[in-house]
């Protein structure tokens, strides 16, 4: 089986590279706030699957939907909030291709002083037929509220479902028009839960940070996916994202014969009536 390793970096990708939301002001992260902890450990999960398309959900959040073949690996941190048991349940597509055979792998390990990753430790493992669930502990020095406190939302609540169309149709307008100070600032929630469970120093948030902005800017961003696509409901009820029919992200910038897959998950915090972003998922194909 050819081995390709994937990495959704959640948000730290191509740093070198008036409508509804009218009301909601872009914001600027506060940088200063980052530190790096001690503990930095990551949580790599690593799949082999003989059929696709499948999804792999951590906590109810689909961090990798693919149809790529293969031998599959990537972090799941920044939909680990806090410390303790995590889920993990991976779903194909169509249920034709449940008895095709299945590996999947959490192992955890942790970045180094003077860079690279120690010899990680597996903690979940399923070798067999169709999809699977499980859990594992994970272990991370932060505690976020993140989605936790967020309302909970069904599908058949039109007003909210409506709202985060809304917005997830105006930050496609961003980046056709080449606005990236709007399109990241209504990100900026979303990726300060990216860099801070992720570890990133000030100096490095501000570089991936402004790499984003300014790669926008500078416009020609072509778009792909939006047709077909609806919002889904997630973490739980708490989080909302659009996808195409296949399950993927619907956002996607095209580079060629790349794409960058910008999946941005809100939610409604307690009280309010707007979305939010509050986790943005980031995979290269």
């Amino acid at each position: 089986m050819k081995f390709k390793y994937i990495f959704v970096l959640l948000g730290i990708l191509l740093a070198n590279v008036v409508g509804a939301q009218n009301a909601i002001k872009p914001a600027t992260p506060d940088f200063s706030k980052l530190s790096i902890p001690e503990n930095r450990a990551v949580y790599k999960v690593t799949v082999e699957a003989e059929k696709t398309p499948y999804r792999v959900f951590i906590n109810d959040i689909p961090l990798m939907s693919t149809s790529i073949s293969g031998s599959l690996s990537f972090f799941a941190n920044s939909a680990i909030l806090n410390s303790g048991v995590q889920r993990i349940r991976i779903d194909y597509k169509s249920e034709a291709k449940a008895g095709s055979s299945l590996k999947a792998i959490v192992a955890e390990t942790a970045w180094q002083k003077g860079g690279g990753l120690k010899e990680p430790k597996e903690l979940w493992r399923f070798e067999g037929k169709g999809a699977n669930s499980g859990t594992f502990y994970a272990d991370v020095p932060h505690k976020i509220t993140g989605w936790q406190q967020s309302t909970v939302v069904n599908k058949d609540d039109r007003v909210r479902m409506t709202k985060a169309q809304s917005w997830f149709m105006q930050m496609a307008e961003y980046l056709k028009a080449g606005n990236g100070n709007a399109f990241m600032g209504m990100l900026s929630g979303a990726e300060m839960l990216v860099f801070k469970t992720n570890y990133l120093s000030e100096a490095e948030a501000i570089q991936q940070y402004n790499g984003w902005k300014n790669y926008i800017n500078k416009g020609g961003i072509k778009l792909g996916g939006l047709k077909s696509s609806y919002v889904e409901i997630v973490g739980d009820g708490k989080l909302l994202h659009l996808v195409k029919p296949s399950g993927e992200g619907a956002l996607a910038i095209i580079q060629g014969t790349r794409k960058t897959v910008v999946d941005i998950f809100v939610h409604f915090p307690n009280g309010q009536n707007e979305p939010e972003a509050v986790m943005v998922n980031m995979v290269e194909y």
